[in-house]
């Protein structure tokens, strides 16, 4: 069950309270934002740019990356992948 407490609160003092929760939520979320824009985009490549540099299409750079030879990181949204594992993923190619 559920449990409730009521309050009496002015105007003035729901106002702060609310002001704080809201404040702290926004910090909490521009600290989570803060740490993604962080890692430093250059040395991560898109997918269509690590497909051009491997020499294979979209749909290979894909499969390539569900069977593990080449591995993928997601920043936020986005799939990129990092200079060492094309290179690695190159001499695995010419093998």
């Amino acid at each position: 069950m559920e449990q409730r407490v009521f309050i009496s609160l002015t105007l003035d003092e729901y106002k702060e309270l609310l002001t704080a929760a809201v404040k702290e939520a926004v910090k909490a979320e521009m600290n989570s934002v803060h740490v993604t824009a962080s890692v430093d985009q250059r040395q991560f490549f898109t997918r269509a740019e690590t497909a051009a540099k491997l020499g294979i299409s979209l749909p290979t750079l894909r499969a390539w990356s569900i069977t593990g030879l080449i591995t993928s990181h997601h920043i936020g949204s986005r799939v990129r992948y990092r200079a060492e594992d094309i290179d690695a993923a190159l001499r695995r190619q010419t093998k």
